[in-house]
């Protein structure tokens, strides 16, 4: 329950600061000088905000089993922002590709947006059960394996040594 509650929160706080990244992505692409790829400044913006969102809802200490190493942290904050400018960039991608329909009228950026939440969470999901399945107690074996077994002896029906 606690993972479906960090995704939520991750998509939602991602979402939330991704699309407040590309605008202000899309505020500064107007200044930018003739010439130069304007989308950089769409995509950018809009990835690093998605990605910090993600973070944020996955590393909020919603039940005190988030990491406390600020190495790890900053390595997995690196990573999100990562993965979701490289969504973002993939969704710029898609969506230049795909034509506007009535329901969907601005593909590019909603491509972008989408890319960034999904790459960043699925990132962060991916690395979440990987650290709980390094992190996990190793299970106690509670019955005898078979070289235990053969090293005892038990008194029964074709045993004759004396216990006493």
């Amino acid at each position: 329950m606690k993972i479906v509650l960090r995704l939520l929160l991750g998509i939602v706080l991602g979402t939330v600061l991704a699309i407040g990244g590309y605008f202000v992505g899309w505020y500064t692409a107007f200044s930018v000088p003739a010439g130069f790829p304007r989308m950089l400044f769409l995509v950018l913006p809009a990835g690093i905000g998605g990605g910090v969102g993600s973070f944020l809802g996955w590393w909020l200490d919603l039940d005190g089993d988030s990491d406390r190493n600020k190495l790890l942290t900053l390595a997995v904050l690196v990573l999100a922002i990562a993965f979701a400018i490289g969504g973002a960039w993939g969704g710029y991608v898609y969506g230049e590709s795909v034509e506007g329909t009535r329901v969907w009228r601005h593909p590019t950026t909603q491509a972008i947006l989408n890319g960034t939440v999904i790459a960043s969470n699925g990132a962060l999901l991916v690395w979440h059960i990987g650290a709980r399945l390094l992190r996990r107690p190793p299970a106690r074996n509670l019955e005898p394996s078979i070289m235990q077994s053969f090293r005892t002896t038990r008194p029964g029906p074709g045993n004759t040594e004396n216990t006493d």
